[in-house]
């Protein structure tokens, strides 16, 4: 069909374009605003010169068409940028005539073949989102450092992994450089049909929603705000809200998680310190303490610090030091019951830690205090 409207010629160039406001408009100027932007086509490109393709989005339009004169390098290049001036004239008088704003993607064939066609198909729609980076009401031309293949994007289900646990562990810098490579991967290095990407969009903010949850939120309190994010995806045809949506949410659920894990570390400070006091004459540990607080150890270890300013090990010794002190003035107990009592392996353990703590060791503080009390 293709062949036979263009006179058994393969196109030199496909043309995506999109209503950059369409989303905002009511049914009927949507089509009054689909009648417009073929009725400019028409003026700037002869039936002979272009075939209109279809919609395909619904909010945009694609043509292809040829460029006159013979195919030597000299012409074919005056002749795209032919092409691209009639396209910003189309462009400037759609918005001031008809205040119609269009973003605009150019792709040339590379291969002149049915394949090269398709292919030039699925680059225009890449240049049209190129509007994402610069604005919309752009026009963009596929680049010709970059029309080779499209690159391999196997690694998402790894991104999508790291995002989850960046999430949950509330690290928002590592969230932010996740979240980049996402929508970049998803909005501007890769041809993704709407069909594909609105399902994997919903995905992912379905993945940002239980991460949120694991890290402490309830479910009950975002519930209509995970259905709200969800429909909207599914209701809306333009890429750049897309974008917009999904990167709202990874941000917005991000710092709640942050903010809810931050809350929940405090607390799980408390509670680990007041187990260390009621406990240390036991041989206790990160690992006892984080099984009876049912905590990761690496989380309990990096919330302890980062709370205290020491690490858990550090805080038991300096807990069993003090008590240790307080013993120490009663010359009725002996060093060894000293250090047995509160929980030392050996005699040489206590001294080490007693000595790296006071800078004495217990022998000497024993006697510096009978000789105060005196």
């Amino acid at each position: 069909v293709l062949k036979r409207t263009l006179k058994n010629k393969v196109p030199d160039f496909v043309v995506c374009i999109s209503l950059d406001d369409y989303d905002d408009m009511l049914p009927e100027a949507r089509r009054e605003a689909i009648t417009k932007v073929k009725r400019y086509i028409r003026r700037f490109f002869s039936r002979s010169q272009c075939k209109l393709l279809g919609f395909a989005h619904r909010n945009s339009l694609y043509f292809c068409g040829n460029i006159p004169g013979p195919p030597t390098f000299k012409n074919y290049s005056s002749g795209q940028n032919e092409v691209y001036q009639r396209l910003h004239l189309l462009q400037s008088f759609l918005k001031r005539r008809s205040d119609i704003t269009v973003s605009i993607g150019l792709a040339f064939l590379e291969e002149h073949s049915i394949k090269g066609w398709r292919l030039a198909a699925q680059r225009a729609v890449v240049a049209q989102r190129q509007k994402v980076k610069k604005g919309r009401g752009s026009i963009n031309v596929y680049p010709k450092d970059i029309l080779s293949e499209f690159r391999d994007y196997s690694n998402l289900d790894n991104l999508l992994e790291e995002l989850y646990n960046s999430i949950y562990e509330a690290d928002i810098p590592q969230v932010e450089a996740i979240t980049k490579k996402l929508l970049d991967a998803l909005f501007e290095e890769r041809y993704l049909p709407l069909k594909e990407l609105r399902p994997t969009i919903q995905f992912l903010i379905s993945t940002v929603i239980l991460s949120s949850i694991r890290s402490g939120i309830k479910f009950s309190e975002i519930s209509s705000e995970l259905q709200g994010y969800l429909t909207e995806v599914e209701t809306t045809y333009d890429y750049v809200r897309l974008r917009e949506i999904l990167k709202n949410v990874i941000t917005t659920f991000s710092v709640r998680a942050y903010r809810c894990r931050k809350s929940n570390s405090c607390n799980l400070v408390e509670r680990a310190k007041q187990f260390i006091l009621l406990h240390l004459s036991e041989p206790i540990s990160l690992r006892v303490i984080s099984n009876e607080l049912n905590v990761n150890p690496s989380y309990l270890s990096r919330v302890f610090k980062k709370q205290e300013g020491i690490n858990i090990t550090t805080y038991i010794h300096l807990e069993r030091i003090k008590e240790a002190k307080r013993l120490l003035v009663d010359k009725d107990y002996k060093i060894s019951a000293v250090a047995f009592t509160l929980g030392f392996g050996s005699i040489q353990h206590f001294l080490r830690v007693f000595k790296k703590v006071e800078g004495c060791s217990p022998k000497e503080f024993r006697k510096s205090k009978l000789v105060k009390y005196r």
